[in-house]
């Protein structure tokens, strides 16, 4: 288990941390369900047909600084650049690392031309059997991105940025364009071809106090209360030690409910290897029967953990560790606090 006394010393140092880390994943999770929604559709222009002879540098496929010729627009990739698991107050997703291209679109239509954030994507796997658009909303970041949708006029140039989510451990990628038209015919699709570094995630210990949400990757959780006592709903404690109730909030943040177990919120003290996993969960005021429960989508529960600890201790820290599915470790969120008394 974690170290109490050790990670004591870092709770002034890290308290600002809480509150700098937690509205990343509500914008997030925002991203995702809007992107999520629109992804399965390939996007089109307006042209029913294709003019295959606008195509007149043959070229699909190039590097970046090349300039590929579409039906309708050229485009250019400028730059590349990775930014980590973090790029202007957006984290991403456990095992991810954030991508931005910068890149520039020239229509060469005779037509006005309607563009999606969608147009582009970014192509991975030794098939390119794996691809993810650019961030839906990312232009509300800054003024340098690429808007969600946006019309282009004959001989219209614009250079902006878009930015994309994808697997940190992925060194070889691509940037893509698909020529479909109205009547979903697939013509040519150019490629520009560029690495990364890969992103190695590390695990941070992110600590706060009564009253600070805390912004996991599946939802926010606050405890707004502490208390000591000797007798809660009926339970009482063995021989030396005392029932430590703490009253959470807890706000699913995900774009689906979320699986909860007793085990995901563990108190320790400064007492070497000392901890203790809730006796009792009260749920919306009902106590929990099972050994699991539910946070409901785009919901949150009042949560009531009731602990049985040691006597003669005043503080105390609440942590929760993110594991994912293949069992890989996250972040570490503790909260720090000094319980009143009943």
């Amino acid at each position: 288990m974690k170290k109490f006394a050790a990670l004591l010393l870092t709770v002034i140092m890290t308290i600002s941390l809480a509150a700098c880390g937690s509205g990343n994943n509500n914008d997030r999770n925002s991203y995702r369900d809007n992107r999520d929604s629109t992804e399965d559709s390939e996007p089109t222009n307006d042209s029913s047909e294709i003019d295959n002879s606008r195509n007149t540098s043959g070229k699909t496929t190039g590097i970046v600084g090349d300039t590929m010729s579409t039906t309708w627009f050229d485009f250019t990739v400028n730059s590349v650049t990775a930014y980590g698991n973090e790029y202007e107050g957006y984290s991403a997703k456990h095992g991810y690392q954030l991508l931005v291209v910068n890149v520039t679109i020239e229509n060469t239509y005779s037509e006005v031309n309607p563009m999606f954030y969608s147009d582009f994507m970014v192509v991975w796997g030794s098939s390119d059997d794996y691809y993810d658009y650019p961030l839906q909303n990312a232009d509300s970041l800054s003024d340098d991105f690429l808007p969600d949708t946006y019309n282009m006029d004959p001989g219209d140039k614009i250079t902006g940025n878009l930015l994309f989510e994808i697997p940190a451990d992925e060194t070889d990628l691509k940037f893509s364009y698909v020529e479909i038209d109205d009547a979903d015919n697939v013509y040519d699709t150019f490629t520009v071809s560029f690495q990364v570094e890969a992103f190695e995630y590390e695990t941070e210990t992110i600590i706060g106090v009564l009253g600070d949400t805390m912004s996991t990757y599946w939802f926010d959780f606050s405890v707004d209360e502490a208390v000591l006592t000797s007798e809660y709903e009926g339970l009482t404690p063995s021989e030396g030690n005392v029932l430590l109730v703490l009253i959470m909030t807890i706000d699913n943040t995900y774009f689906e409910a979320v699986p909860m177990y007793a085990s995901d919120f563990d108190v320790e003290w400064d007492d070497p290897d000392s901890f203790e996993l809730p006796i009792s969960i009260f749920i919306n005021g009902e106590e929990l029967t099972e050994d699991t429960y539910e946070l409901p989508y785009a919901d949150l529960v009042d949560a009531t953990f009731v602990y049985e600890v040691a006597e003669g201790y005043e503080e105390f820290i609440v942590y929760f560790d993110e594991y994912f599915a293949d069992e890989t470790l996250g972040n570490i969120y503790g909260v720090y606090f000094i319980p009143d008394e009943m």
